[in-house]
């Protein structure tokens, strides 16, 4: 399994193993009191037409390539850095946060979120979520 944010992929190697595995996720993801989205929940075959969108790519048949919608975004962006050192913006303070995910204090986000939230579910569920690993074998499925 492969996930960033709200964005979940799990690669198997044939279609019954891919089968099983979607079969967990959704026991899972009832037990949770949550449900898949109906029409972007699906098994492909990535070696066909068609293929699957995961982080703003398109992968198909060996292939990927940025989405529509996200060179839009990018080409965007780069416009507004253009414009902005063009009216004389000439000195960037260039950011990248080191595991930044990582870095959140998740007890303090709990605690806070425990305020808002009475659902012990869902705040059983985002612990979860900010505690989970990622899997790099689909052993078990």
């Amino acid at each position: 399994m492969i996930r960033y944010a709200d964005d979940a992929i799990i690669l198997c190697q044939d279609p019954e193993q891919a089968r099983r595995a979607l079969e967990r996720v959704q026991t899972w993801a009832a037990a949770a009191g949550l449900t898949l989205h109906p029409t972007k929940t699906t098994i492909v075959d990535a070696t066909q037409r068609g293929g699957f969108d995961f982080l703003g790519y398109h992968f198909e048949r060996g292939y990927r390539w940025p989405r529509k919608k996200s060179l839009k975004k990018l080409k965007d962006a780069i416009r507004c850095v253009d414009d902005m050192l063009k009216k004389g913006y000439h000195y960037v303070v260039d950011l990248d946060y080191k595991s930044y995910f990582y870095s959140i204090p998740h007890g303090q986000l709990l605690a806070r979120m425990k305020e808002k939230i009475a659902d012990g579910r869902i705040l059983s569920l985002v612990d979860a979520y900010l505690t989970q690993e990622i899997m790099d074998t689909t052993n078990g499925w």
